[in-house]
């Protein structure tokens, strides 16, 4: 049992592992200072779209 649930977990983290890094990274970019406003303004439209629709 405890082998199963093991190889769930990493299973899932696998899984989770790339769309996280992704969305850190997107929030990170939209977080520089020399990003325009329009640009930041889409770039958090897509996170937020993309979290949405996970």
């Amino acid at each position: 049992m405890h082998a199963i649930k093991d190889k769930l977990f990493s299973i899932i983290s696998y899984d989770l592992r790339s769309p996280i890094s992704s969305l850190s990274e997107n929030l990170k970019f939209a977080n520089t200072q020399s990003i325009e406003k329009d640009k930041k303004t889409k770039i958090l439209q897509n996170v937020t779209f993309g979290v949405d629709n996970a």
